[in-house]
């Protein structure tokens, strides 16, 4: 890179500075502009094929225009044998033009749209329809050519009607600035301004790496919750943290997931919500640097979760959620405290009341005063004649039953070393009804989660915390 003024030199160091960034010259020749522009701005950066409606393009632009987004557009080499060359109306292939404004004009039978476009090199101009010395301007009033600034186009700007460049470019790439973008430049704070939330997280194998499959441990994932005053443009942006093409290969197959939510919640959604509520909306799992999609949502309260394709897998990852209006952006909490439903699994507090009362008479019976290690030993073994359920599994159809808990003497001497709140040794009545209350919740949890006779996953700990609190 040089500049046409000889004492002009920063070009050049910029241009080393970013190569060095990537690893070599090498490695910023030819590539895509919009991960440059995301580079130089920090903003989010996607893209569209000209293939997609007229309608949707359209759209597109009149967004990306209205909010000062940098828009440019390309022509494949695929149709001049994959080498960079020009065609027969003046545009270059393998070239990134910039657009930069559009009208929608009166002309005879109706309107036609135009995208104002311009070609950085200045050296090769659209030559078709509504170019600079086309004979369809002639069929305009002044008025409109005067609005349209006609006779003060820069150098190597140009109009293009969209029918013409739908035809001709091959894809839109699109770079949203931010906030702090748009209060550095002054020439674009006419325009509307994107509302940033931005979260650094990672997808934790055993924590939070979730998939997105099983709700029992899809609901670990990170959750963030939306909630838009009107109807809302909303970009959502999941990128992950690899810079370099090497390492490509390390990208995960990931996207976001978005669901309707109560007003206001403050929790993550448990297993249970996502056996009983459909996705709203989504994206396709894509194995690249980023993954984004604008969204046109409704009033109301929403949930985005990034998920990777396959449960357990781990990366890190920035998620960024652009607004173009007012909206509240949290991550809801995972440390919700005692519930009596979480996770698809639900407890029985008449039963567990029940089972309590049956080993309470059983002491009584015995006639036992006070309780000691050896007499709790006795009375938690005894055997209940009725299969009395303590906790239910949605999600698996399963009911957990009590058994009988066998303790060592051991551990009946620390269980009321913890509950003798008297300090003499042994259990009162009042004592041994909160011990016979905890030992009951914990059994019946402990089983319903447990896989197997001692198998416990993290994940499943997790949630069997919550619901013991």
């Amino acid at each position: 890179m040089r500049s046409s003024d000889p004492q002009e030199f920063w070009p050049a160091l910029f241009e080393k500075a970013y190569a060095k960034l990537y690893g070599s010259y090498e490695s910023i020749h030819g590539g895509r502009i919009k991960w440059s522009l995301q580079d130089l701005t920090g903003g989010i950066a996607h893209s569209h094929s000209t293939t997609e409606s007229i309608r949707h393009l359209l759209t597109v632009v009149d967004i990306a225009i209205s909010q000062a987004s940098l828009i440019g557009a390309y022509i494949s080499t695929s149709v001049t044998n994959n080498q960079p060359g020009v065609l027969s109306n003046g545009l270059k292939t393998g070239h990134t033009y910039r657009i930069s404004g559009y009208a929608e004009i009166p002309v005879t039978g109706g309107t036609v749209i135009l995208l104002r476009m311009r070609n950085p090199w200045h050296s090769v101009y659209w030559n078709g329809a509504w170019s600079r010395r086309s004979p369809h301007w002639n069929v305009l009033k002044q008025s409109t050519k005067e609005k349209m600034n006609i006779d003060k186009l820069l150098d190597g700007e140009f109009w293009i009607s969209f029918i013409d460049f739908k035809n001709i470019f091959t894809e839109i790439e699109i770079c949203h600035l931010g906030p702090e973008s748009w209060k550095m430049e002054q020439s674009i704070q006419h325009r509307g301004v994107w509302l940033a939330s931005v979260a650094h997280r990672q997808w934790r194998r055993g924590i939070n790496a979730g998939g997105c499959v099983k709700p029992s441990v899809m609901c670990n994932n990170s959750q963030f919750y939306l909630e838009l005053d009107k109807p809302n443009t909303v970009i959502i942006s999941l990128m992950q943290k690899y810079k370099t093409t090497d390492d490509q290969r390390r990208y995960l197959p990931c996207s976001f997931l978005i669901y309707k939510v109560p007003h206001d919640v403050k929790t993550k959604m448990s297993a249970e919500f996502f056996l009983y509520n459909k996705i709203y909306a989504s994206t396709k799992f894509i194995q690249d640097r980023e993954n984004v999609h604008t969204f046109k949502l409704g009033e109301g309260s929403y949930m985005i979760m990034p998920v990777t394709e396959i449960e357990g897998q781990e990366g890190r990852y920035m998620l960024r959620v652009y607004t173009a209006g007012n909206s509240i952006i949290r991550e809801l909490d995972d440390l919700d405290g005692f519930k009596e439903t979480q996770n698809g699994h639900s407890l029985d507090w008449e039963n567990i009341n029940m089972l309590r009362r049956q080993l309470m008479t059983t002491a009584i019976q015995n006639k036992y005063e006070e309780i000691d290690a050896s007499r709790l030993q006795k009375v938690l073994a005894t055997p209940i004649k009725d299969k009395i359920p303590l906790l239910c599994c949605f999600s698996e159809s399963k009911i957990v039953k009590f058994k009988p808990i066998n303790l060592s003497l051991d551990t009946c001497k620390a269980a009321i070393t913890i509950f003798d709140s008297k300090i003499e040794g042994h259990l009162c009545y009042e004592d041994f009804n909160k011990l016979l209350s905890k030992l009951i919740l914990w059994q019946g949890t402990f089983r319903s989660y447990s896989q197997g006779n001692l198998d416990f996953s993290s994940y499943s700990l997790r949630s069997a915390l919550r619901l013991i609190g």
